[in-house]
């Protein structure tokens, strides 16, 4: 895990031809400029891009397709969070790389 601006830190470790790896949370357009340094070296990359705006969950909605970062009405509270703990005790965590 690296902190700090990017011209100082993120610049040189994303094109430092050692790093075998980049994982980067944040915007598009620095994604892009990660992406264009690490194409250089051919270094594996994933983002992680975008906002995490949160999820309504109104009484009318599919149970089953609500996601990530919600705000569940309380009428649905115990339907939703049956089918939601449900479905995250099935997740199988991959290899991240």
């Amino acid at each position: 895990v690296l902190q700090g601006y990017g011209d100082e830190a993120g610049a040189p470790l994303v094109s430092d031809a050692g790093v075998r790896r980049i994982s980067f949370t944040g915007s598009v357009p620095t994604a892009r400029r990660i992406a264009r340094a690490a194409a250089a070296n051919l270094v594996p990359t994933s983002f992680e891009l975008g906002g995490k705006s949160p999820l309504l969950v109104f009484a009318d909605a599919d149970l089953d397709l609500a996601a990530t970062r919600l705000l569940v009405e309380d009428s649905v509270r115990d339907a939703f969070l049956e089918r939601f703990l449900n479905r995250a005790s099935a997740l199988v965590q991959g290899d991240p790389r």
